[in-house]
């Protein structure tokens, strides 16, 4: 467990409400610090690194992809690359998590196109069950809400938007000079690595700037970190009633314990990190609301499926598109 200094904590508490690589002055003023000082106690948490659980806080919503969760009776078992999925689940490369409970309860999430959903579902069911919904990012403070104005219904990304969502996935925490390096999105994806291939940075600040402004991307929720009096932490599987989204959504917000939430059509669920001192008042406001809890012992998260989109048409497919070969077509490399 990475003990954090009080500034430290504090910083890791703002992180999740503003957007510090855009309002490091922000900040500042809430310390009562300067910029260079935020910036240094940044560097610090980078260093702590995977130690702390950062977590994406991102609305996947405006890349029209829905949520398909399956709780299944098959294991999966040690999954290190992409590759390692094929044969082993249907529509692998749309896989985005798996976890393993204590008593055996296997959850799949798979992210699905709006246009192919009735597709997925037909596949998906040979997992298990499969459950439609949407994931809902949970903003831990009041005033972010306020000024988040979203992105328009029928927005269509670019494969610029869509690098931006993966690179923050897998690297939540990384300046924007360091997002500019697309090999980390090569190497998870396709298990390659593309010497001298660097996103242009003036194109990816000003994507990246248009996001984080609609507040779609660009906080971080930091889960290993000391709360309360023990810093214990419990990884959760957490299912409840649909009617109790909205309670599930405020003890996650008031606690801080997951960047999103999975509304259904029948339950709403999560995968949350709660201390040992927050079970009781967990309890207390879900109690009545809670299906099914279970503490995850395995599992695995990956980046968003990005070599499945073709930017050309501004829709998903079912194969593969060659991904490096389209960023360069598209001339989103530094020059």
């Amino acid at each position: 467990m990475s003990w954090l200094t009080p500034r430290e904590k504090e910083v890791a508490d703002l992180i999740a409400c503003y957007d510090f690589r855009l309002e490091a002055e922000l900040i500042a003023k809430r310390l009562h610090s300067s910029v260079n000082y935020v910036r240094q106690i940044l560097r610090k948490l980078r260093e702590k690194g995977m130690e702390l659980w950062p977590q994406h806080i991102r609305d996947l919503r405006p890349l029209g992809l829905q949520t398909v969760v399956i709780h299944s009776d098959k294991p999966l078992g040690e999954i290190r690359m992409m590759r390692d999925l094929v044969g082993k689940v249907p529509l692998y490369r749309y896989l985005y998590s798996y976890r393993a409970t204590l008593d055996n309860q296997h959850v799949y999430s798979y992210l699905a196109p709006r246009e192919l959903f009735d597709e997925f579902l037909d596949e998906l069911s040979k997992l298990g069950e499969p459950e439609p919904g949407v994931t809902i990012p949970v903003y831990p403070c009041k005033d972010i809400v306020a000024r988040i104005r979203g992105l328009p219904e029928n927005y269509k990304p670019s494969l610029l938007d869509l690098l931006l969502y993966a690179l923050l996935d897998r690297e939540p925490l990384m300046s924007l000079q360091d997002l500019t390096d697309i090999n980390v999105v090569y190497w998870e994806r396709l298990d390659k690595r593309i010497p001298g291939h660097r996103l242009s940075y003036s194109k990816l600040s000003k994507a990246y700037r248009r996001l984080s402004e609609a507040g779609v991307i660009g906080r971080v929720l930091l889960l290993a970190v000391p709360r309360l009096n023990n810093p214990r932490v419990i990884p959760l599987y957490m299912k409840v009633k649909r009617d109790c989204y909205t309670e599930l959504y405020e003890v996650i917000a008031s606690t801080r314990s997951s960047p999103s939430i999975f509304v259904g059509e029948e339950t709403a669920a999560t995968v949350m990190v709660l201390g040992d001192e927050e079970t009781e008042t967990v309890r207390r406001k879900l109690g009545d609301c809670i299906i099914y809890t279970g503490v995850i012992t395995t599992g695995f998260g990956v980046i968003i499926p990005v070599e499945m989109y073709n930017p050309l048409e501004k829709k998903w497919s079912l194969e593969p598109m060659p991904l490096p070969e389209m960023v360069q077509k598209l001339g989103l490399l530094a020059r």
